[in-house]
């Protein structure tokens, strides 16, 4: 066995039935997860359990983070305008249910948002990084 194993499929149910005891402490990345100490994300969880009877998982996030920096966007421009939103949204730094949006002008790359490290621990995947959203400490340190 590796003394590190990382993988984007770590925190998917399937991946911890098919490795079993074998995925214990590995390592991976989740764009959203509804335990997440962001700004809004509370209030997102609770109104989305309340309407549909389930957690909300990564692309109902997505959507509401997508309408949130619309939003923001228009109210910003004081306009649907594309240019005048284009410009906007460049320049937009707002916090959503997935971290805060910020990009790059100059080439339109995210740099705000980064996916949270989770590390399966007891079979379940535990957020580990940032710190700040820690749901269990690392057993295998993350620096």
């Amino acid at each position: 066995m590796p003394e590190v194993f990382f993988t984007d499929a770590a925190a998917l149910p399937k991946f911890i039935a098919l490795a079993g005891q074998d995925a214990e402490l590995s390592l991976g990345t989740v764009e959203y997860d509804a335990r997440l100490a962001t700004k809004s994300n509370g209030e997102f969880v609770k109104a989305f359990t309340a309407k549909w009877s389930a957690k909300p998982g990564p692309a109902a996030a997505a959507g509401y983070a997508a309408a949130t920096v619309l939003a923001g966007g228009v109210q910003h421009a004081g306009s649907l305008d594309q240019g005048r939103l284009r410009a906007a949204l460049a320049g937009l730094e707002l916090e959503t249910v997935l971290g805060r949006y910020q990009v790059n002008s100059a080439n339109g790359e995210q740099t705000g948002i980064k996916p949270a490290v989770v590390q399966i621990v007891n079979g379940r995947p535990e957020i580990v990084w940032p710190i700040a959203h820690q749901s269990a400490e690392a057993k295998l340190k993350c620096q």
